[in-house]
């Protein structure tokens, strides 16, 4: 089948289908000023491979995969055929309307010098033989070339550019871009703004090397070429305009300003070691970002620009170890483009981010470290690897999913070396993390927003049956130390009105003094209160199944905070040495375990008799060292009157003097002046 037949007329040729298809012209008016290059940013409007195509008009943008009145060329079966209308008019090898179209080589003069037809015409033969081939004047397969043109808008005619990929083998092509120069005058094939007087020209294959004093007024790059900024004096500046597609490198210790409004749409990758400053997002064009190991990204903003030139769509990747972005200004520098870091580093240092692009990283160890910078992320991250608060860094959480929880939990490091007074503010929505590390000067604000949010702490992959079994409590701690399950330790203040919860098989310790008056829930693993106040204002504690409450600290909980066991028989509070601990009423929503360990426990709960115990739960306690006296070595206490547990909840509480094996008798309330103690025959549970 000729592919340049018309679908209903398969025996017309190519130029008797354009004749069939006639149709008026609209003409779209220029509203541009005089003497401006019009560029139509990157579009990559993609080529159907069949009939029908894609319908463009150049000047209003418009485009459609249906026909419409004013369109000035048809690229179809992935651009093997394309039709224009008698307005546009594209360069060929010759002045027939049928001719081939031909490349134009970047950097190349379009104007009236070319060769063009009329009328309405096409390019396409049945052989495949017209513009796609190998030869000097057509198009090779799936490379990106330009097509050189000019249309006719108000009896006025511009010259102008298109960037295209074409394909003749059943895949999509695409229209890259294109510009036109308003005037009339002539334009350089690739050029999308002003090159000034001695532009730097660099074809496909090129590799040009240079500093910025030497570059000339413009660089102008075709798909394929690469220019290097190389300057290893002080810092260079290049105010020129930086066009085409290709690799920009910066290399050299002195790195390189870009001041110039560029529309550069290929790679800029910055050398180990080296930097780029830019101080808005013209200077960066689309340009696609990579930046090497201890390579650097320098923001000069200023807050006259936020939500405009500090807004960067552009894509950045850390290519190894660490990779840096800096603010240097006060400006909020807004990222909308993706971040990824496979296996590396990266890092947000100084001045204000915002970051809305998703920041990804499949490999292990792709880290993201805020340094010194308040960082704002507002959407779902995905990447794998640890995120680090340093040098009185702030990191505000304000989307679901902004810490990365989805596949995998970030773990949490807070002020792990250089300065201290970091702070997690979060907002919006509750976070999941691995586990939680920092300093005694770091800091967590549970609800930044005024709103009480969730922080989950732990790893929900991993089992925690190790908290089964009777295994004393101290090497059952030191037990999730050797097994390598993720215990981490967090002296720093957990505040506002929000809660946390503990789940996953690792051990979390809590070695700061916290404020945050939101609900503690102890789904699974081991959360440890260490330090006096580590749950002093949590209004209430859950502890359930696989999960254990570990108090090694005197004063740790609070004493005006509910606890609640359902363990399923296993142990749901546990004590480390020994210490004093208070809590308001005890319920069972299942048999549940309290372990006194190998310390002398002063336990407290408030009276209990009106809480239910649900399905008339049993309370077992391990490693019970008692008295007659009432002044044992544990001492466990429910309000101060007989009324502390009712006669019910009694019968159903046993006492082991060890890990559950020895049964040294059910608990009863005997008073003397208002203490209850333990019977010498019946072992019993201390009450007051």
């Amino acid at each position: 089948m000729n592919l340049g037949q018309d679908p209903s007329q398969h025996s017309l040729p190519f130029g008797r289908r354009m004749r069939w298809m006639l149709l008026a012209v609209s003409w779209f008016g220029a509203s541009h000023a005089s003497g401006a290059i019009v560029y139509s940013g990157a579009r990559n409007i993609l080529i159907p491979d069949n009939f029908d195509g894609v319908y463009l008009n150049v000047t209003s943008q418009q485009q459609s995969r249906s026909e419409f009145s004013g369109w000035d060329l048809n690229a179809f079966f992935g651009g093997l055929g394309i039709a224009n209308s008698p307005a546009f008019q594209p360069v060929r090898v010759g002045t027939g309307s049928e001719d081939p179209i031909t490349p134009i080589a970047i950097g190349a003069q379009i104007g009236s010098g070319l060769v063009y037809s009329s009328g309405y015409g096409g390019s396409g033969a049945e052989d495949d033989s017209g513009h796609i081939g190998s030869g000097a004047l057509q198009f090779i397969e799936g490379q990106p070339s330009l097509i050189g043109f000019k249309v006719a808008r108000d009896n006025a005619i511009f010259y102008g550019w298109m960037k295209v990929t074409l394909t003749r083998d059943g895949t999509l092509g695409v229209i890259h871009d294109w510009a036109y120069e308003n005037s009339g005058a002539a334009i350089r094939a690739g050029a999308s703004a002003n090159l000034g007087a001695a532009p730097r020209v660099v074809p496909r294959d090129g590799n040009v090397v240079s500093s910025a004093a030497s570059a000339g007024t413009a660089i102008l790059l075709d798909s394929g070429a690469k220019f290097t900024f190389n300057e290893t004096g002080p810092e260079a500046n290049f105010s020129g305009n930086i066009m085409g597609g290709g690799e920009l490198k910066i290399s050299g210790g002195g790195g390189i300003r870009l001041s110039g409004n560029n529309e550069f749409n290929g790679v800029a990758s910055i050398d180990e070691g080296s930097k780029l400053i830019i101080s808005q997002k013209g200077n960066l064009g689309a340009a696609a970002l990579e930046l090497k190991s201890s390579a650097a990204l320098v923001f000069e903003s200023i807050a006259a620009n936020n939500g405009g030139d500090n807004t960067y769509t552009n894509p950045i990747t850390i290519t190894s170890q660490t990779g840096i972005l800096r603010n240097s200004g006060n400006g909020t520098v807004t990222l909308a483009g993706e971040l990824s870091k496979n296996g590396s580093t990266l890092s947000l240092a100084g001045g204000a981010f915002e970051i809305t692009g998703t920041i990804s990283g499949s490999s292990a160890n792709s880290d993201l470290l805020v340094d010194g910078a308040t960082v704002t992320l507002s959407t779902a991250n995905n990447y794998n690897g640890p995120t680090y608060i340093r040098n009185g860094g702030i990191l505000k959480t304000n989307a679901a999913g902004a810490l990365p929880s989805v596949s995998v939990r970030s773990a949490l490091i807070m002020d792990d070396s250089g300065t201290g007074s970091s702070q997690l503010k979060m907002l919006v929505a509750n976070q999941s993390i691995l586990s939680l590390t920092g300093a005694a000067s770091s800091s967590i604000n549970l609800s930044e927003d005024s709103v009480s949010h969730t922080l989950t702490l732990g790893d929900s992959s991993v089992s925690s049956g190790a908290l089964a079994g009777s295994s004393s409590v101290s090497s059952l701690l030191s037990g999730f130390n050797t097994l390598g399950l993720n215990r981490q330790d967090y002296s720093g203040v957990i505040a506002g009105s929000g809660g946390i919860i503990k789940d996953g098989g690792n051990r979390q310790v809590l070695l700061g003094s916290n404020s945050f008056t939101g609900s503690t829930v102890v789904s699974s693993g081991i959360l440890q209160a260490a330090a006096t106040g580590a749950l002093g204002s949590t209004s209430s504690i859950q502890v359930n199944a696989g999960g254990m409450l570990v108090v090694s600290a005197s004063d740790a909980t609070n004493a005006s905070a509910s606890l609640t066991l359902n363990n399923a028989s296993t142990r749901g509070l546990a004590f480390s040495g020994s210490v004093s601990s208070s809590f308001a009423a005890l319920g069972l929503g299942s048999d549940s375990i309290i372990d006194l360990g190998d310390g002398s426990v002063n336990l407290h709960f408030a009276t209990s008799s009106l809480v239910t115990w649900l399905n008339d739960s049993g309370l077992t306690i391990w490693n019970w060292s008692g008295s007659a006296s009432g002044a044992g070595t544990d001492q466990v206490y429910f309000g101060n009157s007989t009324m502390g547990l009712s006669s019910s909840q009694l019968s159903h509480v046993s006492i082991y003097s060890d890990g559950g094996v020895t049964l040294a008798g059910q608990a009863t309330m005997l008073s003397t002046a208002g203490t209850f103690f333990l019977d010498l025959r019946r072992l019993v549970h201390t009450l007051k």
